[in-house]
């Protein structure tokens, strides 16, 4: 699974963890997170809810490709 994890993070695709209230998810993506961001990718958290909004409004102004991305490579330098 750790193999499968990262080869997502390489390629740039989100996270998305779903599953019932107190069962460590959020935990588990901050440590990936945190993981991914010593390996120089830059890490966005965000709840599904904001997420929503953020893609809804996008849409709106006709921005979506200008939409951050949960997970991404980065620069060497500090963000």
């Amino acid at each position: 699974m750790r193999v499968r994890i990262w080869l997502m993070v390489k390629k740039g695709l989100p996270l998305c963890l779903i599953g019932d209230s107190g069962t460590g998810k959020s935990h588990l993506l901050i440590a990936l997170g945190t993981e991914a961001a010593m390996h120089e990718f830059r890490v966005k958290y965000v709840l599904a809810t904001n997420l929503v909004n953020e893609l809804v409004e996008a849409a709106d102004e006709k921005l979506l490709a200008k939409t951050n991305c949960p997970i991404r490579p980065r620069p060497s330098s500090l963000y």
